[in-house]
């Protein structure tokens, strides 16, 4: 995988392109599966909120409660 970014001197470089790109690639998923879930008549479907997001834990804690038995990872 490339990496991007020269450190000073060193012979290895850092900051991996496929980071962006994986990043990307992901995202698109969420978006399209939430498009489509909307089309299906979910009015609001199960995305996780930022915690930049104001209120965003409390709304994260409200999704994880209701799909806790389907989420593989704890809540805080």
């Amino acid at each position: 995988m490339p990496q991007i970014y020269a450190l000073g001197g060193l012979e290895q470089k850092a900051g991996p392109t496929s980071t962006v790109i994986g990043a990307t690639i992901l995202n698109s998923i969420i978006v399209s599966t939430a498009q489509n879930l909307i089309k299906k008549g979910m009015k609001k479907p199960p995305i996780f909120y930022s915690a930049n997001v104001d209120g965003g834990d409390e709304l994260n804690e409200e999704l994880y409660n209701e799909y806790k038995d389907s989420i593989h990872y704890r809540f805080k």
